[in-house]
């Protein structure tokens, strides 16, 4: 009688492993192939689902909820991935993402400032609020140098050859970058904040361009923002009227930029010897405007040499141009390329961080002044799509 029972509990074991399976292969170990589990049902007994149910009884629920959402049911293992549409082999998201992404230390540090309680004084509120932007300005310089030590690591390994300038990634080249932009700055700037201390910002609206990027307090940049944006309207309106009803008329500056750096790839010389022809600018009276529209040119200085002569354009400021355009063109690239490893450029533009898509949009030309996310992303894939089709035209 005892033997007949272990059989038919065995039996109604094997059925109920057969019916369920998918319930149970979620509590077993994830180390063993499934399809050996799912293959052969019947080599296994009734000791393996009592030991099995036994564990999952000792597991509170809660336990065993997150067991099965972190082991989803699949018949292929994580190495044998299939290759994306592109033919690329799949890579790591979060490796993407770092190496798309510069350190944080080359962004403005996070700036507190507690608001006024019922019960407290003013002159003990502004003394808070003016420890808060000392706190604030001595952390934006200790990341300046952080990022001088950092970007000097990185040229170092540059010097070795030229070989190593291959292995450069976009957060290395972002990084170089910024970070010689800040230390160009960081001499007035230590200057300026060693005599007035806490009562910088007083004096940052007016000089705001010398200020490093790791010092821009959240004001500064709006105000910026708010600035170019106006200054961009303005320039994309001389563009128009510099080429009515031409090539460039009626059209948006996102598919105006995409061509000119298609054209700046296809007009490069050997070796790289000519990067930029000279058509890439436009007209000497179009230099200006387009400077405007991408941050390189300050109205400000208009009161001081009028509307620069036609040398200035030619020399000073379609040197600025052509440097700016041909980092964007291989920071375009390297966007690209990551696109076609991820799957699409709606992934890259979800792996940037929020403030690097607001800071891409902006080196681009594109307004971002009180802009939502979601509207900032949508412009980057607009941009970024353009170029790649304007790319595959060649």
């Amino acid at each position: 009688m005892l033997s007949r029972s272990c059989c038919r509990q065995t039996v109604a074991s094997n059925n109920a492993f057969t019916k369920n399976s998918s319930c149970i292969l979620i509590n077993i170990n994830p180390l063993v192939p499934v399809a050996s589990f799912s293959q052969t049902p019947y080599k296994f007994n009734a000791l393996f689902l009592h030991s099995s149910q036994h564990a999952s009884n000792a597991r509170s629920p809660a336990q065993n909820t997150s067991l099965k959402r972190s082991r989803p049911l699949s018949t292929k293992s994580a190495s044998s991935s299939p290759p994306n549409a592109h033919g690329q082999p799949p890579i790591a998201l979060t490796t993407l993402r770092s190496l798309l992404n510069p350190p944080d230390t080359t962004l403005p540090p996070d700036l507190h400032v507690a608001t006024q309680s019922p019960n407290q004084s003013k002159l003990s509120y502004w003394y808070h609020v003016g420890r808060s932007y000392a706190i604030f300005y001595k952390t934006g310089v200790s990341n300046t140098w952080s990022n001088y030590k950092a970007a000097r690591a990185i040229r170092d390994r540059l010097s070795h050859g030229p070989s190593s300038s291959s292995s450069l990634t976009r957060a290395d080249r972002l990084l170089l970058r910024r970070s010689a932009y800040d230390m160009r700055r960081i001499p007035f700037f230590a200057l300026l904040f060693l005599l007035v201390g806490e009562w910088l910002p007083l004096l940052v609206p007016f000089m705001p361009r010398v200020v490093p990027l790791t010092c821009r307090i959240p004001a500064q940049e709006d105000g910026m923002r708010k600035q170019q944006a106006e200054w961009r309207v303005g320039a994309l309106q001389e563009l128009e009227r510099s080429a009515p009803g031409g090539e460039r008329g009626g059209r948006e500056w996102i598919e105006v930029l995409g061509e000119m750096l298609h054209a700046s790839a296809s007009s490069s010389g050997e070796q790289g010897q000519q990067p930029v022809r000279q058509g890439l600018v436009g007209k000497s009276e179009e230099v200006v405007p387009m400077c405007r529209v991408l941050g390189l040119y300050s109205p400000k200085f208009d009161w001081a040499v009028g509307s620069p002569p036609g040398f200035m354009a030619r020399g000073f400021l379609a040197g600025r141009l052509r440097q700016h355009l041909e980092f964007l063109r291989a920071d375009d690239q390297e966007l690209l390329e990551a696109a076609r490893r991820a799957g699409g450029l709606e992934q890259v533009a979800v792996m940037l961080s929020k403030e690097e898509r607001v800071r891409a949009c902006e080196d681009r030309g594109l307004d971002v002044f009180q802009q939502r996310e979601e509207e900032v992303r949508g412009m980057l894939v607009r941009y970024l799509g353009s170029v790649a089709r304007t790319s595959k035209g060649t």
